[in-house]
């Protein structure tokens, strides 16, 4: 595992614009269909973190029904993989559904996204939901990580407290 970097001082996080190729590649990293992720983040808000002058990582956040903000796109690029990127724009998600009136984050990952669903967890999210064969049913091509098929989409959901 990399080191943790100086999060306070050397990350800067601020809006950023989907179509620009950095963001998209991180985007695309997270959800490898160009068509899915076409259907959703043109209403999604874009948020890009920087560090130094370097995109390390970039959150797509979308309002749902029922005060619940859903994490749409979440990806850290890989020499900022384990390096506290991914729970940095978590916190900055809570932070920001709060400052937003939200009372729930829900997020959605693949039954082999074992780094992610960790994360999650960690972060007090729970199980809420899950879509046997999601993967299989809507990707056109099969999708392995960690030596397993990505088959189920599992939800989680976050209830949060003012």
């Amino acid at each position: 595992m990399n080191e943790s970097l100086n999060l306070k001082d050397d990350l800067q996080i601020k809006a950023g614009d989907w179509r620009d190729s950095m963001t998209y590649s991180l985007l695309i990293l997270a959800d490898p269909d160009p068509d899915l992720l076409a259907g959703y983040i043109q209403k999604a808000k874009v948020f890009v973190v920087n560090y130094k002058a370097e995109v390390a990582g970039v959150i797509a956040l979308e309002p749902q029904l029922n005060k619940v903000l859903e994490i749409k796109n979440i990806a850290v690029k890989a020499n900022f993989q384990g390096r506290g990127i991914g729970r940095y724009l978590m916190d900055f998600s809570e932070e920001y559904a709060l400052d937003k009136d939200f009372e729930a984050i829900k997020v959605a990952t693949g039954n082999s996204s074992l780094g992610p669903l960790r994360l999650y967890r960690s972060q007090g999210f729970e199980i809420y939901e899950v879509h046997e064969d999601y993967f299989i049913k809507n990707y056109p091509d099969p999708i392995y990580e960690n030596g397993i098929q990505c088959r189920d989409q599992i939800i989680l959901l976050k209830i949060l407290s003012s």
